[in-house]
């Protein structure tokens, strides 16, 4: 679980717009609460691929 959890984080890094935006990620364990404004891009590009239902 740590490795997806660890993979999931590099994700997220990706749509981080800027340094704001990462204070307000929250990370504990494998529970993440990010802001809206990073959720939807990655919803939209990432999470399709990590099911295996993307591209």
């Amino acid at each position: 679980m740590e490795q997806h959890s660890e993979k999931l984080n590099r994700l997220l890094a990706k749509h981080f717009p800027d340094k704001e935006i990462r204070k307000k990620i929250y990370h504990d364990n494998n529970l993440f609460i990010i802001p809206e404004k990073v959720a939807d891009t990655f919803i939209v590009n990432e999470l399709p691929a990590m099911t295996g239902m993307g591209k």
